[in-house]
């Protein structure tokens, strides 16, 4: 029988080699911009379309694109990146009872066990955000990566929100709440461009990073 430190050696163990498998694959990446949102999202849903065509415009820049690997928002990234060969198309997936394989439309891919060592891939290796409207592991997602841009640990660049009118009462709280309590300052909230206008994003990350 296992003692808990053999069991604790062992998780150990399997979370370094997933950091490891994680970051040889991701070194195959060169500028690449990560795209958040909610694996329930269906093709007949505006925001699908917005994802597929924000990512095939970022693609057809030079940028390779990385999602969750799923369904839904994630399944639209890799769907846009996927009309040009030329870049990579990443799926990060998750081990989950209801998510059972990465989505098709990718040229490069790992399904991890641990949520937290996915989220540092999806992070570490890009140079832009991109946060479509999502459920509460999109919002865990966004606030974890304005965490890191603002401490500076790993998180670069700017997250742009798309969705006005799914994302405004949100940035409406973070400024009546959090800003006016002293809880963040207004560098932090410039950290976040909220817009519905795909095309200025795709040239504001392009002007920035392949130009």
């Amino acid at each position: 029988m296992l003692n808990n430190t053999s069991v604790d050696a062992q998780n150990t163990d399997k979370i370094l080699k997933e950091f490891k498998v994680g970051d040889k694959l991701l070194q195959k990446v060169n500028t690449a911009i990560t795209i958040y949102g909610s694996a329930r999202t269906k093709r007949n849903n505006k925001y699908y379309d917005i994802t597929r065509d924000i990512c095939e415009k970022l693609a057809g820049n030079g940028f390779d694109i990385i999602s969750g690997g799923g369904p839904g928002i994630m399944q639209a990234a890799n769907e846009g990146a996927f009309m040009h060969p030329e870049v990579k198309s990443v799926a990060l997936g998750i081990k989950l009872p209801f998510e059972t394989s990465l989505n098709q439309y990718h040229n490069l891919g790992y399904t991890f066990k641990y949520f937290f060592t996915r989220k540092v891939m999806m992070v570490k290796y890009s140079v832009g955000y991109v946060i479509m409207p999502g459920g509460v592991g999109t919002l865990d997602e966004l606030f974890e990566t304005l965490t890191l841009i603002q401490t500076s640990k790993n998180g670069k660049g700017k997250v742009y929100l798309i969705g006005v009118e799914y994302y405004e009462g949100l940035l409406t709280w973070m400024k009546n709440h959090m800003l006016e309590d002293g809880y963040i300052s207004e560098d932090d909230l410039d950290m976040i461009v909220l817009t519905d206008d795909i095309d200025m994003v795709v040239k504001e990350l392009t002007t920035k990073f392949i130009n």
